[in-house]
């Protein structure tokens, strides 16, 4: 989510909340530094990711402070915590040309099972993984139940939600983007909070890249979240920089990749080293397409934006692109022979137009009738809104080929958001495509960032003002959960403080999709 490029939008909640933030804010207290990192060989835990029914992509970090050259470490997968009978093992080596990362592509398992795993260095293990392989293509399955996150600034708070996602009998966690930021607890340009010591500001080289993630991987919550639990990643903007796009300089996107992938437990195709676009499935229940809005993304239109200004007007370009041509026709051949009984997609910025203003009227298009299909003041140039060409050929894709039983589950914009996604937003016949589900952030700032403070009713007041969306929480923070079924999509948000290390969770609201009617449901 931008943010000083934002900065002013949505003036009237601010200037409410503006003398109750002088009045009611506490001091700051100083920000703390991050825990000690533990003894033995891999202290930084270890990750499995991208369950696939004959195997997975299992991750660890060896601790090389003191050795040097390359180092070899074991790995075993088992069906039992004793590792008696071993399903699969191997050696796999190391060095500091990729941090002393590890990570094995591993194959040949029983498909929709739980695995054991874990590394060994000098006979000394690591701890003992759980990962798991997805049901087989086209098996009849009843169920899938997936927590998805994204945006987790490390020094904006606790990463508390990962301890509680732990509780909600999930098969894997989605993470939608913004594992990292490139902003320090120094940084005078963004961050409300500064809990936590993050000491790198604006990295640009890799290891001050790769810095972030040894950071983050310090908390023990996220730790032991990925320890029990896959890991299925996709990124945003903030793993590089905030809203870079593909004219970003080579060598900073360079270091900032490479981090990305040593960290993640995903593999992406030798013919396309930086690919992240990706399907997976789950037996014959879902199909996920999971996409990437950075790396192909031409430059984005200013924020906020009026269509009938020169520099609004390009958000409707035809050709403009956030997935790059390649990407668009993926997702359109994934649309077109997804056999599922549900497809979701992982979007890691909100597709459903955020109009503020409607000015494609009868009354302004006879003034002007070269005026910009579904024109407005629209508040983010960098999501969907900013690329409505694509946005159309995405959406009239999912009309023609698969309207029914699509949900997308988004990340980005530190808020709650729910609604029905149509073809066309003047258009009330226009097809209804998609339920799109938006959690909020981990910890990174919502629009308390704006008006310092959570202000009563505004969440109330922005949705009245939209009209379109069944539900808008602008200051919470916390995780979602997505339980699919043959019959019905249940999707869950759950509010955590970020405050506290040791906060409890509470459910903001629950909606329940009928398969066949992108209608939400509130439960």
């Amino acid at each position: 989510m931008s943010s000083i490029s934002r900065r002013g939008v949505l003036g009237g909640i601010a200037a409410i909340g503006a003398a109750s933030a002088v009045a009611g804010c506490a001091p700051r207290p100083e920000p703390v530094g991050p825990p000690p990192l533990g003894s033995g060989p891999f202290p930084w835990g270890v990750m499995s990711g991208d369950p696939r029914p004959n195997g997975t992509v299992l991750w660890t970090r060896l601790n090389a402070a003191s050795l040097s050259g390359i180092q070899n470490v074991e790995w075993q997968v088992a069906a039992d915590e004793q590792f008696s009978d071993l399903a699969a093992s191997g050696i796999v080596s190391t060095d500091a040309s990729r941090d002393h990362t590890v990570k094995v592509a591993v194959g040949d398992l029983d498909p929709n099972c739980r695995w054991y795993y874990r590394f060994l260095f000098d006979g000394e293990p690591s701890s003992t993984g759980i990962a798991r392989t997805s049901p087989a293509v086209g098996a009849d399955i009843d169920r899938l139940r997936i927590a998805f996150v994204s945006c987790q600034m490390y020094s904006e708070g606790y990463y508390a939600a990962y301890r509680h996602i732990l509780d909600e009998d999930v098969d894997f966690v989605v993470h939608l983007g913004d594992y990292i930021y490139e902003y320090g607890t120094a940084s005078d340009e963004y961050g409300l909070k500064k809990l936590r010591i993050d000491p790198v500001d604006q990295p640009t080289t890799l290891a001050g890249y790769r810095s972030k993630y040894r950071l983050v991987r310090r908390d023990s919550d996220i730790v032991e979240c990925h320890r029990q639990l896959p890991l299925v990643p996709i990124w945003d903007d903030h793993e590089v920089f905030d809203d870079y796009d593909r004219t970003v300089d080579p060598a900073r996107r360079a270091a900032a990749y490479q981090a990305w992938f040593e960290n993640m437990p995903f593999l992406a195709p030798a013919d396309d080293p930086t690919r992240v676009h990706r399907q997976l499935q789950w037996g014959s229940l879902v199909d996920m397409y999971l996409m990437d809005l950075a790396q192909y993304r031409d430059p984005e239109a200013p924020a906020p934006f009026v269509s009938l200004s020169d520099a609004g007007k390009v958000a409707h370009d035809d050709g403009r692109t956030l997935l790059g041509s390649a990407q668009l026709d993926s997702v359109r051949n994934w649309i077109t022979n997804s056999a599922a009984s549900w497809r979701v997609l992982g979007n890691p910025q909100m597709i459903k137009p955020m109009r503020l203003l409607d000015l494609d009227t009868p009354e302004l298009r006879a003034i002007d009738p070269k005026l910009p299909r579904n024109a407005g003041l629209y508040l983010n140039g960098t999501q969907w809104d900013g690329y409505q060409w694509e946005r159309r050929q995405v959406l009239d894709h999912l009309a023609s080929a698969n309207p029914e039983n699509n949900i997308i589950l988004t990340g980005d914009i530190h808020s709650w958001w729910a609604g029905t996604v149509q073809t066309d937003i003047d258009d009330p016949n226009s097809p209804h495509v998609a339920a799109e589900f938006v959690g909020s952030s981990v910890t990174s700032p919502g629009f308390d960032f704006y008006t310092g403070v959570n202000i009563p009713y505004a969440s109330e007041a922005v949705q009245g003002a939209l009209g379109s969306f069944d539900y808008v929480n602008l200051f919470d923070h916390g995780y979602g959960v997505c339980e699919v079924t043959q019959d019905s999509t249940r999707v869950d948000f759950r509010k955590v403080d970020i405050d506290d290390p040791g906060a409890g969770v509470e459910t903001l609201v629950s909606f329940r999709v009928e398969r066949g009617d992108h209608r939400l449901n509130r439960i």
